[in-house]
Order: C-alpha cells, then sequence, then structure tokens
C-alpha cells in the first residue's frame, strides 16, 4: 500500500506513513486516483526549489572587539615606525655621500661620461671642498671648462691641480696639449722649468731642447777660451749670472776671457719653435800670472867698444825699455831683437808686460860706454 498524501509505499503493518507521517489508511492497491496524486506530488517535489537557512552571524563580543582595535593600533604603530626608520636610514645615508669624496667623484666621473657636464661640475665642486689635495676633481673641471670654451678658468684649473700635485702627469698632459693647439711653445717651454724630472721625461718629449755643450767646463784659467756646441739651435749666453732666455747674447765665436775676474756663464739653446733647453752654467775664476823680471844680458857694465843687449822674453809677453831712467810701459819702445849700448853713462830699464797686460817687475841696468880712441 501506499500514502495517500505523499505516495510513499506504507511499511506492513504500521498505521503512519514512515515518510510525512500521515495516518495510513488502508485502501486497495491501486487506484486511479491514488496514482494521478502520487504523481502529481513527485512533480511538486521536482520542482520545489530548496530553501537554504541563513548562516549565523558570529556575535563579537566586548573583549574581541578590544583586542582587534589593539591589533590595528599595534600594526599603524609599526607602520609609522618603519616609515620613520626609511626617512632616517635615507637621511643618514645622504648624509654620508655628501661627506664622502670617492662617492662624490664617482657620481661626478659617471655624469661626466653621460656628458652631463653640470652635474659632474657640481660634484667635483664638492669633492675639492671635501678633500682639496686631491688633483683629478680640478682636472675635471678644466675639461668641462674647455667644453664651454671658457679657457682662462681651464688653464686656471689645471694650473691648481699641479699645485696641489706636481707628479699629476694628466694635468701637464692636458696644459701641454692646450698649448701646442695654440701654438704657445713658450708657454711650453716655461712650464718645463718648473717640472720635475721624471714629468718633463713622460709629458715634454716632444718638446725637450737639448742642452748645449761648454769646453772648458768650471775651472780657474789664466788664458780662458770657451766654446759653445750645438749644431742646430741658436745659442744664448751671459757671463753675469742672469738668464740667456731674456739678456742673453748670441753665440756666434769663441768667447775670450782676457780680464781677470770670477764668471759665471750660463748658456741655454733655442730651437726653431721657441723652446728653450735648459740652462747650462760653469763658474770660472781667470787669474794672471806675473811674469818674471825679465832677464838681460849682459845685465850691466862698463864698455869700450860696441855691445849689444839682449832680453829674454817669457812666451806671451812683450817686452819694453828705456835709457832715461823711466819706467817703461807699453807704450814705451818695444824690444824686438838686440839693444845697442849707447856711449856714456846710461840707465837701461826693462819690463815684460804678458798679453793679459799684466807687467813685471823692471829691471835697471847701469851700462857705460867709453870707446876705446886708441883702437882707431
Amino acid at each position: 500500500m501506499v500514502c495517500k498524501k505523499c505516495g510513499a509505499k506504507l511499511k506492513d503493518n504500521c498505521i503512519y506513513c514512515s515518510n510525512c507521517g500521515t495516518e495510513a489508511r488502508i485502501v486497495p492497491d491501486y487506484s486511479f486516483e491514488d496514482d494521478y496524486v502520487v504523481k502529481l506530488n513527485e512533480k511538486e517535489e521536482d520542482t520545489q526549489i530548496p530553501v537554504v537557512a541563513p548562516k549565523k552571524q558570529p556575535v563579537i563580543t566586548n573583549v574581541e572587539h578590544k583586542n582587534k582595535k589593539k591589533t590595528l593600533v599595534l600594526i599603524v604603530g609599526i607602520c609609522v615606525v618603519a616609515v620613520v626608520l626609511g626617512f632616517s636610514l635615507y637621511a643618514i645615508m645622504q648624509n654620508k655621500h655628501n661627506h664622502s669624496y670617492d662617492w662624490q667623484y664617482s657620481q661626478g666621473y659617471k655624469s661626466y661620461e653621460q656628458s652631463d657636464y653640470d652635474a659632474a661640475s657640481g660634484y667635483f665642486k664638492t669633492c675639492i671642498e671635501l678633500d682639496e689635495t686631491q688633483a683629478m676633481p680640478y682636472v675635471y673641471l678644466a675639461r668641462i671648462a674647455l667644453k664651454s670654451e671658457d679657457e682662462e678658468t681651464a688653464i686656471s684649473y689645471y694650473e691648481e691641480a699641479i699645485a696641489v700635485d706636481e707628479q699629476c702627469e694628466t694635468a701637464y698632459n692636458g696644459l701641454v696639449d692646450y698649448y701646442a693647439q695654440q701654438a704657445s711653445y713658450s708657454k711650453i717651454s716655461k712650464l718645463m722649468e718648473t717640472a720635475p724630472d721624471n714629468i718633463i721625461q713622460n709629458c715634454f718629449s716632444d718638446y725637450v731642447v737639448e742642452e748645449p755643450v761648454v769646453s772648458p767646463t768650471d775651472g780657474t784659467y789664466e788664458n780662458l777660451i770657451i766654446e759653445l756646441e750645438d749644431s742646430d739651435n741658436e745659442l744664448y749666453y751671459t757671463l753675469n749670472g742672469k738668464s740667456p732666455k731674456t739678456s742673453g747674447k748670441l753665440y756666434e765665436e769663441p768667447i775670450v776671457m782676457d780680464e781677470e775676474g770670477t764668471y759665471t756663464l750660463t748658456v741655454v739653446a733655442k730651437d726653431e719653435r721657441g723652446i728653450f733647453s735648459k740652462e747650462v752654467s760653469c763658474e770660472y775664476q781667470v787669474s794672471f800670472s806675473v811674469p818674471e823680471m825679465p832677464s838681460v844680458s849682459p845685465d850691466g857694465g862698463t864698455f869700450d867698444k860696441a855691445t849689444t843687449i839682449y832680453v829674454d822674453v817669457p812666451s806671451g809677453c812683450s817686452a819694453y825699455y828705456t835709457w832715461d831712467k823711466s819706467t817703461p810701459t807699453a807704450s814705451s819702445r818695444k824690444y824686438s831683437g838686440g839693444i845697442t849700448v849707447p856711449e856714456g853713462n846710461n840707465v837701461l830699464s826693462v819690463v815684460v808686460i804678458s798679453d793679459n797686460g799684466i807687467a813685471s817687475n823692471v829691471f835697471c841696468g847701469n851700462y857705460v860706454y867709453l870707446p876705446d880712441i886708441t883702437e882707431d
């Protein structure tokens, strides 16, 4: 049998439907009406929309509310601290960079390579403020000035670089290249005057003029003739210690030192570009020796026949004589080969004068010549 209400099959001996709980009525096994009702109920069940029970909202207690508020405050606090720490760290790093020569230089170099010359200039100027003993920031500032055709500023920066580091080859090369482009060879020559030897060798090799050769070298001489050698360049010299670059005399023939004294010879070579060599100096002492008193033969006496007197004249000297007892000078009669003794009682005075003008002591001899009248 089936339930008249829901159409479910009833269990044997049950008076209530186990499906819908309706009181069971004993009916015949089949009835058209009952069958229709069952089918109609099945159809309604198929089309019925299931009802979903609403979820229960959790009930928030006061304790839970306070805990959530504390958590929110904690999160906000952590965020604020993180932001403050971040700004503090940034400020510390920025301050560190502002006071770091290496960082400023690296940024300046990077900006220069990227052709951002304004930024590069700022970085390199900061480098100088941090450490003014470093040459390279001056070098880069000079290069930046040249790019803007500010030549005077560029030269000033190069000179500053050399002033703080005389071994800065980059600064020397920059100046030399600039002067060469301007054909300012005199400035290259002047720059070499104060450059260390290793810098001259490395940076001025194309502008070094050979030093002249001086002969003889320093010493004391009586007869001094100085010769200078340089086949390719003009030579200028002074004998008073002054620089021959500004007040020198052009060397054209050997220099004869015919006066006693102390001399400082300074010589310099100058090539066709106007570049000077290093100056060469020699110290000379010119001292003339006094000739010995002349040797005269015979050196006096009484003679009764004609007699000839001879004077031994040293090399480099000349002899002069008088018969009137006066002191002979270079203006007196010059001895040229035998002196005849005049008649009577006479005094012969002879002096020897060197080619340097130094006079010997005077020889004086009394000669009496009385011819023998019986001789005829």
